[in-house]
């Protein structure tokens, strides 16, 4: 839909970008094999990897769309990255989702993400990691 659809200012290269972007957020990892993807330049499959997985872990992350997460905070440290993220409300779903779909973001950047959930008070609420 995005790839047909014109879009005044964007130019045919910028809307392929996006769709490829939408396309791996949502489903199957992005693949050598599939052949819009592969039809991108590096540099370009890059962006579609690193937004893509964004989008991924930001999905997870508002997976009941309850607004539950309001907030959220990345430090790498070593060879993990800790997804810090504020809830107002129970924020179990939201990790679980955000875990599973942190597999684009362990490929493409190279750290195992590890999820901490504060509530508004500042208390620990949950800790998600990846095995």
């Amino acid at each position: 839909m995005i790839r047909n659809t014109p879009l005044d200012g964007w130019r045919d290269d910028e809307r392929e970008l996006v769709a490829q972007i939408a396309r791996y957020y949502r489903k199957a990892m992005p693949k050598p094999s599939h052949p819009e993807y592969a039809a991108l330049a590096p540099g370009d499959r890059r962006r579609v990897d690193v937004l893509a997985a964004l989008l991924r872990i930001a999905d997870g992350l508002d997976i009941r769309h309850l607004g539950v997460v309001t907030d959220v905070g990345a430090a790498p440290e070593g060879g993990i990255v800790i997804v810090s993220a504020q809830a107002d409300g129970d924020a179990s779903g939201e990790v679980d989702a955000a875990m599973e779909k942190a597999d684009l973001f362990e490929r493409t950047f190279g750290l195992r993400a590890v999820f901490d959930v504060v509530d508004a008070s500042g208390s620990a609420q949950a800790q998600g990691d990846r095995a």
